[in-house]
């Protein structure tokens, strides 16, 4: 039976790494990556040569896989891998890894958070348009064990976010005088700040796609003039700075009803004013509709506080 510590850097190592050429076990659902030729690992094992800080490091070994799957059932049996997988020890050091590059992953999250939608669309377009398309990829989600190419492309946006709990688990296996002990709390820390810049890119993100969805929607003036935009002599445009010099921002929006009227209006609070609103088009699924991009909500302005 693993000790704790060993099956938690298992976890690490699984979420970190890529497998260069690897088919998936439909029984278990799993990669088995390869990290023989991994950059990380070259570095930690030279580190540890040149200083003969951890005798761990002396102990990676890497053994033959022998696991197989039976994806032609008349041919041979495939192996899981082509070389062979790391073995983990209790004293394996992990921590100064993370800290290395944990920092440098935001941006790159970033991007590929931000080109995702993008990628959904031309990938939902293909699909629709492009039957042979269609087969492939059916081909491809009976050879992964269910799982979509869609699926797999969410993979990294979750995987990043687990580090934390990954790490932490770590740690609480880790005694204090461990030599990996300090480096590990600076890695969950790291770990910690990076998904706090990546919730902040996300909020502001979505923040700013409302508000520009509203300037699209919502019309300020009469119905002979829904052009006019100024309220108290202000230029109203909902994704800039307010007039306190902050980037303004959408609270918290909902349904509303005027007492006694019984009159539904549509609030939305942002950090300098309440706005309400009247929906203008005949629609009872205006939760449905209310921020998508192709939506034909539209909104009259009734009320500014």
């Amino acid at each position: 039976m693993r000790a704790p510590r060993s099956a938690s850097l298992s976890n690490i190592a699984l979420a970190a790494q890529t497998p260069s050429k690897s088919v998936i076990d439909i029984r278990h659902r799993s990669f088995t990556p390869d990290v023989s030729q991994s950059a990380s690992l070259r570095r930690l094992k030279h580190r540890s040569g040149a200083h003969h800080r951890s005798p761990s490091i002396n102990r990676v070994a890497f053994k033959p896989t022998i696991e197989h799957v039976n994806d032609d059932e008349d041919g041979p049996p495939a192996p899981l891998l082509s070389a062979g997988s790391m073995t983990i020890t209790e004293s394996t050091r992990i921590g100064e890894i993370l800290c290395l590059h944990l920092p440098s992953m935001a941006n790159d999250y970033f991007q590929y958070c931000n080109n995702r939608a993008q990628a959904n669309k031309s990938l939902q377009a293909k699909i629709d348009s492009n039957e042979q398309c269609r087969a492939y990829l059916k081909i491809f989600q009976d050879k992964t064990g269910g799982l979509s190419l869609n699926g797999f492309l969410t993979k990294p946006i979750q995987r990043v976010t687990r580090y934390p709990l990954l790490i932490d688990k770590v740690l609480k296996h880790t005694l204090a005088n461990h030599p990996d002990y300090q480096s590990l709390k600076q890695a969950l820390e790291c770990a910690r700040q990076l998904n706090e810049r990546i919730n902040k890119q996300i909020s502001d993100q979505e923040n700013s796609l409302r508000l520009d969805w509203l300037h699209q929607h919502l019309s300020f003036g009469s119905d002979e003039n829904p052009s006019d935009r100024y309220l108290l002599d202000e230029l109203i445009k909902f994704n800039s700075l307010n007039r306190y010099n902050v980037r303004r921002k959408l609270i918290l929006h909902g349904l509303v009803m005027k007492v006694p009227s019984g009159k539904e209006l549509l609030g939305f609070l942002f950090n300098d004013f309440l706005l309400f609103s009247t929906i203008k088009s005949s629609s009872t699924n205006w939760q449905t509709q209310i921020f998508e991009l192709k939506s034909a909500l539209q909104l009259k302005l009734y009320r500014l506080v």
